[in-house]
């Protein structure tokens, strides 16, 4: 075969997840070779279980001339197996109209994990950007090329003059090496006659140019204006897996955190008690940044954030303010969502595991300040440096504890489901040496545990003190708003589980101190219950913007300048979907309740109610009966069958004479996405490679909630008879009802109250799961060195 004939290839397959897939290819004469070689891990979903892998071959230098032979091979575990469907070749064409329509679009364009918003210039052709406003002093750019260098490149910009003359304001070439990541350019426009009133963008490639390989790109266009105006820059820093029980900030018995609390004690608010809306990373961001709770804006299964999600970088954008952010990565990379509204998104991801991720961010913040620091800015610095593995930091370590001797690092192992437990989450820690897990569990590893977290916390608290000090040199501190916070805590053993992913104190409280120097009655201590969700609308508040339609946050700003009874009060709702750990409700006075709703789960142990002395500590479970109890329930309930996005599946057999049994199937029919309402109904079996199965007895209605941002195909099979449901129909539903010994499709009726099965989609319909490319091997090595895939 030719190689200029075929691109990529595509193996559909079963039984293989997460694993290396390669091709090799050999010319005639020649053997295989490492040399000529592409590999994934990456894959999409079919149905019946397939997944489609695509190595794209296109752009290797090796791919070239004729090919003789072609090899697919793939790494798996002696105990698995999988099979190839068919292999598609397939050859990528550019269609030069819907090329030259693309660029007149803006993208998210990613190199070297730093995702910009830009447009690419095709040689030859320009783009011109109107200057609206006078008074503009710099125009910030950066230029590259995506996905591949296709040679070298010359980029120019000229500025249109109001005068009418057109000056060139830059010229640079840069070599393919160069063009693999973005280069940030700068130019002064105050030193021209006449006011600038558009700017136009040229690019020239000095030889062939082939549109597949690669275009040239330009990246975050920002204009900067000599005045900055009156609002402060804001500056969010998430510390990821933080407990504030073990901050000295919050009483701490160890000095973890001298340098915030010395901040705080002059600067800023402390708020006491502060609920996060789900305990792991991904879905508590997007609270954070939507002011949304998680089981409404649905992304707890790592799903991308849906483009109806309005983020607080694209509020803050919108009003002016240069958008930057430096984070860890993992889920929060610009993969997953993250990077739109922001002008700059940093991800140092590759270290990910490693001690120099906060080093790195650190000093990439502290550029970004030194650069930035006269226009008007908001940064979100994130780091993992607390998240596991736990690693005996030096000198921290022995600065807390005096241990200097251990030659180990703490990780967390995953552990197998189980179906007696209704496939609740289940983790250990473990000791790792090299990167590689050991057998040897020595004692009091739980609190080797703890003395590696805390040290942790003290190695993080100085580099935030960096960051804090760096405002303080360059005379922005008192027009700077700075909140400190965490998405989620940590287990060491509490009720007998580690790490994150249930809904006790441990994992779902978090820190919130905010720092506005405008802010009346500050420093001070806030004893009241509050919410992540809480942080959109409060800093909307202080800036006076207006904050997004339908979110479920309120403003504190009362409780900054200590006027609680400004507040409003509300319950706070936390979410652990992916686990099984179900939903709770934390309210005001202490009280709640805790419903492990997962569909695979026993009657037994489902339901709990705590009090304030227990402060939501497993108190123990009620009666059905308690009235307390039964409002928790129906509102919960309620919410959930309102809100949360996904394919609902009614069975009704209140007047039945004999059980309706079935099977649901479909790539939707996972261990962490089917939900009940009710806690005695709708418990389903596991049926290994054909779904879950059901039976609801006669004089029972049960409902289903498949839970996902986006639908596909459903599978349901009625004695016997399989029927495919396609999202599209999904979307509008459909019934089925008995007629003598057979199932009849039906149009869907929201009105019908008779008996049957019912299927239908609750959601916005154009969420999706992923946004971006999606899941690369970089980004999955990362959430694999967190211990979040395996």
């Amino acid at each position: 075969m030719d190689a200029q004939s075929i691109d990529t290839f595509d193996l559909v397959m079963r039984g293989l997840v997460r694993k290396v897939v390669a091709v090799e290819w050999a010319g005639p004469g020649e053997p295989f070779s490492s040399q000529r070689r592409v590999q994934t891990t990456v894959s999409s979903k079919l149905d019946q279980g397939l997944r489609t892998y695509r190595l794209v071959v296109a752009g290797h230098p090796a791919w070239r001339g004729e090919i003789e032979r072609v090899r697919f091979s793939m790494v798996l575990p002696r105990s698995r197996h999988g099979w190839i469907r068919r292999i598609e070749a397939l050859a990528d064409s550019v269609d030069p109209g819907r090329l030259v329509e693309a660029a007149q679009k803006t993208w998210k364009i990613e190199l070297e994990n730093e995702v910009r918003p830009g447009w690419f210039t095709l040689p030859n052709d320009s783009r011109r950007v109107r200057v609206e406003h006078q008074g503009v002093k710099e125009f910030c750019f950066s230029i590259g090329a995506f996905p591949k260098p296709p040679g070298v490149l010359k980029f120019r910009v000229n500025a249109s003059l109001a005068g009418g003359a057109l000056q060139p304001v830059f010229e640079e070439t840069l070599t393919p090496r160069e063009l693999g990541r973005w280069s940030k350019r700068s130019v002064v426009l105050q030193e021209f006659g006449d006011p600038v009133t558009a700017l136009s963008f040229e690019v020239e490639a000095t030889g062939p140019f082939d549109p597949k390989q690669g275009v040239p790109v330009w990246g975050s266009p920002v204009l900067l204006h000599e005045g900055v105006g009156s609002s402060p820059n804001v500056v969010l820093i998430s510390i990821d897996t933080l407990r504030p029980d073990h901050l000295s900030v919050y009483g701490y018995n160890r000095q973890t955190s001298p340098k915030i609390e010395a901040w705080a004690a002059q600067r800023a608010v402390v708020f006491d008690r502060v609920i996060a809306s789900a305990p792991w990373t991904l879905p508590s961001h997007v609270s954070i940044f939507s002011g949304i709770d998680a089981h409404h804006h649905g992304v707890n299964h790592s799903d991308g954030v849906p483009p109806r999600v309005v983020l607080m970088s694209e509020i803050l954008r919108d009003a002016g303010y240069l958008t930057l952010a430096v984070t860890g990565g993992g889920f929060v990379h610009p993969r997953l969502g993250f990077s739109q509204g922001f002008d700059v998104y940093r991800s140092f991801s590759n270290k990910m595991g490693f001690s120099e991720e906060l080093d790195t961010g650190i000093e990439n913040a502290l550029t970004l300040f030194e650069r930035h620091h006269a226009a008007r800015f908001f940064l979100f610095f994130h780091t993992y440096a607390v998240h596991n593995p736990f690693r005996p930091r030096q000198p921290e370590l022995s600065e807390l504890t005096g241990r200097t001797d251990v030659d180990y690092s703490v990780d967390v192992e995953k552990l197998p489901r189980l179906s007696d437990e209704g496939y609740l989450e289940r983790r250990r820690l473990a000791v790792l040496r090299d990167g590689v897990l050991q057998e040897d569990r020595p004692e009091n590893l739980a609190q080797t545990a703890v003395d590696f977290y805390d040290a942790a916390i003290r190695y993080t608290d100085g580099a935030i003190g960096k960051l804090l000090d760096r405002l303080e040199s360059l005379g922005i501190s008192d027009k700077t708003i700075v909140i400190i916070t965490s998405d989620h805590g940590e287990l060491f053993g509490e009720h007998g589980a580690v790490n994150h992913y249930s809904l006790y104190d441990e994992n779902v409280l978090v820190p919130l101190i905010i720092g506005d120097p405008r802010a009346a009655g500050r420093p001070r201590r806030v004893a009241q219950q509050v919410r992540l969700v809480d942080i959109l609308p409060t800093l909307c508040d202080l800036l006076g913007l207006e904050p997004p339609d339908g979110i479920d946050g309120f403003s504190l700003k009362g409780l900054l300048e200590g006027e609680e009874e400004t507040v409003p009060l509300a319950p706070a709702i936390s979410f652990a979907s992916s686990s099984n750990y179900g939903i709770s409700v934390r309210e005001i006075d202490g009280s709640g309740y805790w419903f492990k709703n997962g569909a695979w789960r026993s009657v037994a142990e489902r339901e709990e109610f705590f009090d304030s002395a227990a402060a939501g500590n497993n108190a123990g479970r009620m009666a059905r009966e308690d009235e307390t109890l039964m409002r928790l329930r129906t509102a919960i309930g309620q919410d959930l069958a309102a809100h949360l996005p996904g394919v609902r599946v009614a069975v009704r057999n209140q007047r039945g004479r004999v059980p309706v049994t079935g099977l649901l199937g479909g790539s939707m029919v996972s261990l962490g996405s089917v939900k009940i309402l009710d806690p005695i109904d709708g418990i389903l079996r596991k049926v290994d490679g054909l779904g879950a199965a059901f039976s609801v007895a006669p004089g029972r209605n049960v409902l289903w909630i498949l839970e996902g941002l986006k639908p596909s195909t459903v599978f349901l099979e009625l004695d016997g008879r399989s029927h495919r449901i396609e999202p599209d129909a999904v979307r509008s539903g459909i019934i089925f009802t008995k007629n003598g010994d057979r199932w009849i499709e039906n149009v869907f009726d929201s009105s019908f109250e008779g008996e049957g099965v019912m299927v239908w989609w609750v959601g916005s319909g154009t969420d999706g799961g992923g946004v971006g490319p999606g899941v690369d091997d970089e980004l999955r090595a990362q959430l694999e060195a967190l211990g979040y895939v395996e």
